[in-house]
């Protein structure tokens, strides 16, 4: 890994001696260009056509532009229904890049930039960003929630209406599919990664959560399927969307069984395609809960992960939302020694960010060097 990193820098400096896809497209007479979408082992994922949009703005025309529409069509971003999809970079699309930017607190240009483009790439949850024209993840200021509580000061967000779990279903069951699973992990692996992830939000909230045999009497079922899968959100394969989930009271609860699953906090080491699977079920059961998106990037609430990260602790955003609409459990106690958060990501798990963002980088700068 390592040494992709070093190759990556190395890439980037030859940046600055290429033009971007902007200025190269327009000698481009092809309607489709071979796009890699690996190097050296290394899979970039289903996002990775993306990669020859560096830099393009409003007016570009590109191939590409196309299932960028739909990909921001996807989570919320921009409107498609009952329109023809074009590879133009119209308005709709400059709009909804400002949009998707603002959300995730990057400068907010309309043009697809580097840092753009690989949170672009990166990983992420099904749900939407932005539900019924709601931005929710800009919804999330600390004067949104002043009035439910004026000690709070935090960036969480709900789903429109705040649907919750009622107070008299406060003892949830969950279970899981027998003939959807995964053979990524053994059902020992799998149970306990699961109850790992509904402790955490227990020990913070009045709910508590327990698994039975019964997938039809559970409320909240668990499923790992792949592409279409009968809900009308089917997956996309490799780290792509990676997992989805219901907001109160459905309790459906589907992961990609394309991704490669494993338990990373029990192993010294993990492969590139690697996503840890108790760092997203731990984000989805918030989804089940009620809160949406946050734009807090350490919070276990916000949309993407990278391959190799691990996020297993709430963090201070997540907590105050799921107490805002829950309560506190009784027997919960801040951690003061770090106010604001509860554990930090480490710079370890930095690393695991920059090491994907650099191979994604690599594919990128071999997109932008097939224009020229």
């Amino acid at each position: 890994m390592k040494a992709h990193v070093f190759s990556c820098l190395l890439l980037f400096v030859s940046f600055i001696a290429f033009p971007s896809p902007s200025q190269a497209r327009h000698n481009l007479r092809r309607d489709a260009l071979d796009i890699p979408t690996s190097l050296d082992g290394f899979v970039a994922g289903v996002w990775s056509q993306l990669g020859i949009l560096l830099n393009a703005g409003k007016g570009d025309l590109l191939e590409a532009i196309i299932p960028l529409k739909y990909y921001f069509a996807q989570f919320g971003y921009l409107n498609v229904t009952g329109q023809l999809v074009t590879n133009l970079f119209d308005t709709d699309l400059l709009n909804a890049v400002k949009l998707y930017q603002e959300s995730f607190g990057l400068d907010v240009t309309g043009k697809l930039d580097l840092k753009t483009l690989l949170k672009i790439m990166t990983p992420r949850c099904g749900r939407e960003d932005v539900a019924d024209g709601i931005p929710l993840m800009l919804q999330s200021t600390p004067a949104a929630h002043a009035i439910m509580n004026p000690h709070i000061v935090g960036h969480y967000s709900f789903f429109p209406s705040q649907p919750k779990w009622p107070s008299s279903r406060q003892n949830l069951t969950y279970a899981f599919s027998s003939l959807n699973d995964t053979d990524r992990l053994s059902s020992t692996e799998r149970r306990t990664v699961f109850a790992s992830a509904f402790s955490a939000w227990a020990a913070v909230i009045p709910i508590n959560f327990t698994e039975i045999e019964s997938f039809d009497d559970a409320d909240i079922t668990i499923e790992f399927v792949s592409f279409s899968h009968g809900d009308e959100e089917p997956f996309d394969g490799i780290l792509g969307v990676l997992a989805h989930a219901f907001s109160p009271t459905d309790g459906r609860f589907h992961l990609d069984d394309s991704e490669y699953w494993q338990d990373l906090s029990a192993r010294s080491s993990a492969e590139p395609q690697d996503i840890d699977l108790q760092s997203v079920v731990i984000h989805e059961i918030g989804h089940l809960l009620g809160l949406a998106h946050s734009p807090v990037e350490d919070a276990i609430m916000y949309p993407s992960i990278a391959p190799g990260q691990v996020k297993l602790q709430l963090q201070a955003d997540d907590i105050q939302g799921a107490q805002a609409l829950y309560g506190v459990n009784p027997n919960y106690k801040a951690d003061s020694a770090t106010p604001g958060t509860i554990g930090d990501i480490n710079g370890a798990q930095k690393l695991a960010v920059a090491s994907f963002h650099g191979l994604l980088g690599c594919v990128i700068f071999l997109c932008v060097a097939a224009l020229i």
